[in-house]
């Protein structure tokens, strides 16, 4: 992919995907379009994993591959409904794949809608399979957030040039949750890019979490990108204060809706949140090609982040 692709590719996307939408459910979908920005991160972020697919001398597909350290992942994949059906999609699939291969990680995957059975079967016809399920919850923010106690720690709000200072604690909270996982050019890009914003948790002066969150293109949203919080820092009722400070910081900044992804086996965190005003939005799968071995899940791991943009 080129950076003059993106003019196109950032309406292809949300039309393929409403496209998607309208026909699983019988109603007609719309999706905002992605922004250069977003697709200028992509790009410098794994910049020979990002993949355009030219028909008739137009760019009707695209991929993007990602890597947090040794995680890697594909999204979004997109073909133009009216060239569907040609092998596009799994053209653009293999590239990402081979390239995520290549980069010498050690998970490879991507997410997907459970819903739609045709995404599934491509996926699965090349070789991954589901995994785990992850759900998005949104709240109106601002309402019903229990009290900032001070005993819990200190939220900072982190400005661009305190970023390279940050980044160790970023990589140390990343690994400490999955060996090999790394979000520090997530958080990076996030700056570099005008895309979002960094909150820190701390504690005796020592950072033990962070939430990384990026505005959508519909005025007034966010979503966490990632929230991550060291085990042996964590639990649900600490996860609750932590989110809590956030959503008073970005209520008080215009934002009045919030998306928060996590994984289903995270069950003490997913409970906190639908108790805490919280309602699951969507839901999506997880599915890998490869999948490193590692420790079981803790249900009680404060660890919210998707693939899918």
């Amino acid at each position: 992919m080129r950076a003059d692709d993106f003019a196109t590719v950032k309406k292809l996307i949300p039309y393929a995907f409403a496209a998607l939408f309208t026909r699983e459910t019988g109603r007609k979908q719309t999706m905002p379009p992605r922004t250069v920005a977003e697709l200028a991160s992509y790009l410098e972020s794994d910049p020979a994993g990002c993949f355009s697919a030219v028909w008739g001398g137009k760019v009707v597909g695209c991929a993007f591959a990602h890597t947090w350290g040794d995680v890697g992942w594909t999204g979004p994949l997109a073909v133009h409904p009216d060239c569907q059906g040609r092998g596009i999609g799994k053209a653009l699939l293999a590239a990402a794949t081979d390239y995520l291969g290549r980069s010498g990680v050690r998970t490879i995957g991507l997410e997907t809608m459970p819903q739609t059975v045709y995404n599934l079967g491509l996926y699965m016809k090349n070789g991954y399979q589901p995994g785990n399920l992850r759900l998005r919850y949104s709240k109106e923010i601002g309402i019903f957030s229990p009290a900032w106690r001070d005993d819990v720690g200190e939220l900072v709000t982190a400005r661009a040039a305190e970023i390279p200072a940050l980044l160790p604690a970023v990589q140390a909270i990343s690994d400490a949750i999955e060996p090999g996982l790394d979000y520090r050019k997530e958080v990076q890009l996030t700056y570099k890019y005008g895309l979002g914003e960094i909150f820190l948790l701390r504690r005796t002066d020592a950072t033990v979490g962070f939430c990384l969150y990026h505005h959508l293109a519909t005025r007034g949203r966010a979503i966490i990108k990632v929230l991550a919080v060291a085990p042996a820092a964590g639990n649900a009722a600490l996860f609750g204060q932590f989110l809590a400070a956030c959503e008073l910081t970005l209520s008080r900044r215009g934002i009045q809706h919030l998306i928060a992804p996590i994984y289903g086996e995270y069950n003490e965190v997913c409970s906190w949140l639908l108790a805490s005003g919280y309602s699951i939005s969507n839901a999506g799968v997880r599915m890998f090609k490869v999948r490193k071995a590692g420790p079981p899940v803790r249900p009680d791991l404060i660890h919210l982040a998707q693939w899918s943009g």
